[in-house]
């Protein structure tokens, strides 16, 4: 989920524009982790889990909302999986 793919309507936010969708198993029983925009990942994708579920999309849809809420810029600029890590991390850290 990336913030291109939510159309605002006056009924509500709807989804679209599902060119890159694909069924999340591959034929090992294995999850992608082969997204389009990276900077939208989340923990489970990062470390490779072999299993994970709609809650990539929750938190995708977490990270579109605090983009708007911080005039378009990323809460977690990807750099690589190690570094998108780390800031996961830091942000979910109890202070």
């Amino acid at each position: 989920m990336k913030p291109s793919n939510v159309l605002i309507t006056p009924t509500g936010p709807k989804l679209f524009d599902f060119g890159l969708a694909k069924t999340l198993d591959d034929s090992n029983g294995m999850k992608t982790n082969n997204f389009g925009t990276k900077c939208y990942k989340s923990p489970e994708v990062v470390l490779r889990m072999a299993s994970y579920n709609q809650s990539v999309d929750i938190w995708g849809l977490g990270l579109i909302f605090a983009e708007l809420a911080l005039n378009k810029k990323h809460l977690l600029p990807y750099d690589n999986d190690r570094s998108m890590l780390s800031q996961i991390c830091s942000l979910c850290a109890f202070r």
